[in-house]
């Protein structure tokens, strides 16, 4: 995994997020989040558009449980820029009707207010996330 000129504290609550998910500890989840969460969906998503609310977090989260059953999710990179923080990452795990794996990398954007989790905006891939930024691989690499 590489850490670029991320905080250890952020990377922690960062990795500590990401484990509720594959716990599918939802309520360990949304005790992460800031009052004004905002959850970003992309406009080719299922479900695309903006959530907003621990309520909404709640309730999206728990529609992607009702399908997905992550049993893996290995942070490959974390790029820290102003106060966003770029994961890109690897999702591993089972839908729960057709049994059909998942094993795909994702991007996500987070942004933290204090120590709770304030914005979450999701990417089908990583460079979408770093372009959301105004970066790129070649930024990254480069750096």
């Amino acid at each position: 995994m590489s850490r670029e000129n991320v905080d250890r504290v952020v990377e922690g609550r960062i990795r500590a997020f990401y484990d509720t998910l594959v716990e599918q500890d939802i309520e360990s989840m949304v005790e992460m989040l800031d009052s004004t969460f905002e959850l970003h969906n992309p406009p080719n998503a299922v479900e695309p558009g903006v959530r907003r609310g621990q309520g909404a977090a709640r309730a999206a989260i728990s529609s992607v449980f009702d399908v997905w059953n992550y049993t893996h999710i290995d942070v490959v990179r974390m790029v820290q820029t102003g106060e966003d923080v770029v994961v890109d990452l690897r999702v591993r795990g089972r839908a729960r009707g057709s049994g059909i794996e998942l094993d795909q990398h994702f991007g996500h954007v987070l942004r933290f207010r204090g120590d709770k989790l304030a914005l979450f905006r999701w990417f089908h891939r990583p460079k979408e996330a770093l372009e959301a930024v105004g970066l790129s691989d070649q930024d990254v690499s480069s750096a």
